[in-house]
């Protein structure tokens, strides 16, 4: 079988060729190489989704406050919205991913709650993400235009996937907790996001917490604490990472 370079796209266009015109093949093993994705600073995403409607602009809050894909983010309904706990339940996954529940800020909550009720099951009523995507683009560049800030432009709906990720690894310190938010079953693809949140967020800082008795360990364990190491005086030290 052999091997080529290609992108996605123009791999699943050549699969539906194929399959259009009833051709059988044997299709080449693509390697993908991906690309390290564009980080866009905090500013720059506050700035444009001010600029954007009501609906969009909670769309893209709920794409950077959860890390979910646009079509998982598409396909969240009213009840996947857990008010009392502040948490956004991400029930319908794609690509195979996990399901999970990702805490969140209260003004998303409130937020998404002052949506119109007007789609049934569903939070967005946008038809599909093309059809969101289309709407959000419009969107951008009149923002990019009146606010003087091409870099605008290069924020997408995943930017908010990757940013997130990499704002999760340099909390938490942790590909678990990343390939979680991201609802992976594996951790192949998190790795990057340490590369990158020491590259945006600076070296990860830690609160150190020293315990001489077994109560001290059960008490620094049950607050989250990682164990690094016992010294020779019989102390355990234990870190976890700071948070903002």
């Amino acid at each position: 079988i052999l091997r080529a370079s290609a992108s996605p796209p123009l791999s699943k266009a050549f699969k539906s060729f194929l399959a259009h015109n009833n051709i059988k093949a044997e299709i080449p093993r693509v390697k993908f190489k991906r690309k390290i994705p564009y980080l866009p600073p905090k500013e720059h995403q506050d700035q444009l989704f001010s600029a954007l409607s009501k609906q969009m602009a909670a769309f893209c809050f709920t794409l950077q406050a959860t890390a979910a894909r646009p079509i998982e983010a598409l396909r969240i309904e009213w009840d996947d919205i857990d008010k009392p706990h502040k948490r956004i339940m991400i029930n319908h996954p794609a690509k195979g991913g996990n399901c999970r529940s990702i805490s969140v800020n209260e003004n998303l909550i409130n937020l998404l709650l002052s949506l119109p009720h007007a789609n049934g099951k569903k939070v967005f009523t946008y038809e599909t993400t093309d059809n969101a995507g289309c709407i959000y683009r419009r969107m951008r560049k009149r923002a990019a235009k009146k606010l003087n800030n091409p870099e605008l432009l290069k924020i997408c709906f995943y930017s908010e996937r990757y940013w997130r990720a990499t704002k999760e690894r340099h909390a938490k310190g942790n590909p678990d907790a990343v390939q979680y938010l991201l609802g992976h079953s594996s951790l192949a693809y998190v790795q990057i996001y340490a590369q990158l949140a020491q590259q945006c967020f600076g070296d990860q800082e830690y609160t150190v917490l020293e315990a001489r008795t077994s109560e001290q360990r059960r008490e620094a364990i049950q607050k989250g604490f990682e164990f690094i190491e016992k010294d020779s005086d019989g102390v355990s030290w234990y870190r976890k990472p700071k948070t903002e």
